[in-house]
């Protein structure tokens, strides 16, 4: 198996950080969504 060291994990990091992320600003899309839809033109 490869060897895995810390740049490998340093870049692992980063991209589960930023999924992280992606998925944190989905909630806070949907939830001010529901809460002010007119905000977005929604009825």
């Amino acid at each position: 198996t490869k060897y895995v060291g810390p740049r490998e994990y340093r870049v692992i990091g980063r991209l589960m950080g930023m999924m992280l992320i992606a998925i944190a600003v989905q909630f806070v899309i949907t939830g001010l969504r529901q809460a002010f839809p007119i905000l977005l033109g929604g009825l």
